[in-house]
């Protein structure tokens, strides 16, 4: 007897609770690391069967961004996240991932950068492992600092540092800053316990981390945006600078006034994530967010 795909499922179970379960369990970490090659078929499956449910809020996502959508492009989107969760499950399980190959483009923009503290304006838009590669290989050497709740130390490479957590984290952020280095963090994603400024993203509303603005509005800090976007081979990563701006902050500014300029840093993040992700929204890992209620 054929069964319908959504019989068998918690109807409160999401696609992603479901990619999270089995990372976090060793042998569904194990499976999933080999749907690397599998990605299409198994997303052309997702919206042919929608056990999840949730094909309607995708293409209202799409809508969101500006994008027509029919169900090629939402297999499209659905495959890059399996074949993104498929990567760091590679990692996960100790096992080698094919290497991409680099492009480099703008990079005149980070060049400006060098020698002074720098925040890199980056979405969510590539496995983890592999986003950490790539702007590993494109900072060429320089010192970079990496934050995110949870992240293995394991992470750290040649010029990629992991910051820790609590006042670790912070005391580490600095030390990189103070020496003209990078902070890399998605910059499209607030945890729930951090305090969070309110932007608005494709019209819908977006915490970004008030500690993200606060670095941001120190003196001589830059806010470069980065965009990270594979081919359709998924073989090469495009790694593309954008200019980099900085904010003019009054040192005597009285606490409503430093509200307002944590909201205006907030609302410029926003915009910059937008012409970002605009480019490839199809590849944004957060885009279901537009739609309905993801924890981030």
């Amino acid at each position: 007897m054929k069964r319908d795909a959504t019989t068998l499922m918690d109807p409160r179970m999401s696609l992603q609770q479901s990619l999270l379960g089995l990372r976090n369990d060793w042998l569904g970490c194990e499976l999933l690391s080999g749907q690397e090659q599998a990605a299409d078929a198994l997303a052309r499956r997702l919206v042919a069967c929608d056990p999840y449910g949730e094909n309607g809020h995708l293409k209202k996502a799409f809508a969101r961004v500006g994008l027509d959508v029919d169900d090629s492009r939402l297999a499209q989107h659905l495959a890059h996240r399996i074949w993104c969760e498929a990567r760091d499950a590679l990692w996960l399980q100790g096992v080698a991932r094919p290497a991409l190959d680099l492009q480099v483009e703008h990079g005149h923009w980070y060049q400006e950068t060098l020698g002074q503290p720098t925040l890199l304006v980056l979405p969510m838009t590539m496995a983890l492992v592999d986003s950490l590669e790539v702007i590993r290989q494109a900072l060429r050497g320089r010192r970079c600092v990496v934050y995110g709740e949870g992240l293995d130390t394991s992470l750290a490479a040649d010029g990629i540092e992991v910051a820790g957590q609590g006042t670790r984290a912070v005391r580490r952020i600095n030390e990189v800053l103070a020496e003209g280095g990078v902070l890399c963090t998605y910059a499209d994603f607030s945890y729930a316990s951090h305090a969070a400024v309110m932007a608005t993203v494709f019209g819908c509303p977006r915490p970004v981390s008030k500690g993200f603005l606060s670095l941001a509005l120190r003196p001589g800090v830059r806010l470069l945006p980065v965009r990270l976007a594979v081919d359709s081979t998924r073989g090469r990563c495009t790694c593309e600078f954008s200019e980099s701006l900085g904010f003019s902050v009054d040192a005597d500014l009285g606490a409503s006034d430093r509200d307002a300029l944590h909201q205006q840093a907030a609302d410029v993040v926003a915009q910059l994530l937008e012409r970002s992700i605009a480019q490839a929204a199809w590849q944004w890992l957060l885009l279901p967010t537009l739609a309905f209620d993801t924890h981030q």
